[in-house]
């Protein structure tokens, strides 16, 4: 294996492991229970996107966990703007994969002004690319009613692996996703779904309506 692509497979695996803005179930590489819940994010600035998005491919890269956090604060505060420049890396097919990757997972920390460039993210050739963005519409925070849109329609996907994402972003999505229980409950039904699938969707029936039982009927 060339040196190139030890580099590249060490940092995707850094991305799937992180525990920066991947929900509140995961947890730092190697059992290390992370930085003590006192320690302040740092404070950053940039000049531009571009120079924040180069920092923070770095800070990956060598599993900088407050640095991610306050590159990406740093981020959400120019919103629109932030979100223009990430999303045309992560379409540049001639930048490389990790910093795209990178993108993906920035926008959903910016929130829902980046869901529709993630929605058209969600179609890339590049499957590595599509599944991120697809895991990126699934954990955007905060959770509005655009997001949960494009969950749903996400949820259409002929593809099991974006169906998954959909449905655990639904399920993060709570209550605001209500309108969402007639398609879980018909995939929880569904026999022919994936184990894993029908175990998603019972798990984010449970967190959108705690009352409903687990073939979707209201309880006494």
């Amino acid at each position: 294996m060339q040196r190139s692509d030890v580099s590249l497979t060490a940092l995707l695996l850094l991305l799937a492991l992180v525990s920066v803005g991947c929900g509140g179930n995961a947890r730092p590489a190697g059992g290390s229970k992370g930085p003590s819940p006192t320690t302040s994010v740092p404070t950053m600035e940039f000049a531009t996107v571009s120079e924040a998005l180069v920092a923070l491919t770095s800070a990956y890269s060598e599993n900088r966990k407050l640095e991610i956090r306050g590159i990406e604060e740093w981020l959400k505060t120019r919103s629109d703007s932030a979100v223009e420049e990430l999303s045309r890396v992560a379409l540049d097919d001639q930048a490389p994969l990790p910093q795209r990757l990178i993108a993906c997972r920035a926008m959903a920390r910016i929130g829902s002004s980046a869901v529709p460039s993630l929605v058209q993210l969600t179609q890339h050739s590049t499957e590595q690319l599509k599944y991120r963005a697809a895991e990126s519409l699934s954990i955007v925070s905060p959770h509005d009613a655009r997001s949960v849109e494009a969950l749903r329609e996400l949820l259409q996907r002929d593809d099991s692996r974006l169906k998954g994402y959909a449905i655990r972003g639904l399920g993060q999505a709570g209550s605001l996703a209500k309108d969402s229980v007639p398609d879980l409950v018909a995939i929880l039904n569904d026999y022919a779904q994936p184990d894993s699938i029908r175990n998603d969707a019972k798990l984010a029936l449970r967190r959108i309506d705690p009352r409903r039982d687990l073939t979707g009927i209201e309880k006494d």
